[in-house]
């Protein structure tokens, strides 16, 4: 009797174990939404791909990846102004839900923001990169991201998150310049009647 009960208890321990990990470990809907660009500013940065891993994805079209979709995240920027670039961000506000609409006022509770070069200004960002020549592109991954901000970001569990949003990016020209600037989108992008956020 003994032994059946201690034989019991360890195979129930073990099937709720594997039974956890499959939940902490389900693949989701994710999604990454902007809104279409109705600005007449000239584009000084493009998007020309974004894969999870190795997979290529589309913007605003919902894919199935596990909770560490943002970590396996890459966004390639090309250079298609006229400047060198010697620093530049790219934010991705973060949301737990891929329907939620912020409401007016309300500010990102989370972010996530590739960095890119060197400046000063921006020295508690990760350094890492050197100038974005013209013509050149870069493929920004997790690693580009700054270490206060990751440290932050993984004391929840990435699992929550379920929608990033694009909206633009700030670069420092190799004179110093800086600026908040929209982002030429791929061709391939999918237009949503609906707001991103």
């Amino acid at each position: 009797m003994k032994r059946s009960f201690i034989a019991t208890a360890f195979f129930t321990f073990i099937l709720t174990v594997f039974a956890s990990a499959a939940v902490y470990s389900q693949t989701a809907n994710r999604i990454i939404r902007v809104d279409r660009d109705t600005s007449s500013q000239e584009p000084v940065l493009e998007v020309t791909r974004i894969k999870l891993g190795d997979k290529p994805i589309r913007l605003n079209e919902l894919v199935s990846a596990d909770e560490n979709w943002l970590k396996n995240l890459k966004i390639t920027v090309k250079n298609v102004g006229d400047r060198d670039i010697k620093f530049l961000l790219v934010p991705l506000g973060l949301l737990d839900d891929v329907d939620y609409k912020m409401r007016p006022g309300e500010s990102w509770g989370w972010m996530m923001t590739f960095a890119y070069g060197k400046y000063g200004k921006y020295s508690k960002h990760r350094r890492s990169g050197g100038t974005l020549k013209k013509g050149a592109e870069v493929e920004l991954t997790y690693e580009h991201v700054d270490g206060l901000m990751r440290e932050g970001l993984e004391k929840v569990p990435f699992s929550i998150f379920h929608k990033a949003v694009l909206e633009w990016a700030t670069v420092v020209f190799k004179d110093g310049e800086e600026d908040d600037i929209l982002l030429r989108l791929p061709a391939d992008t999918i237009y949503l009647d609906d707001k991103s956020h």
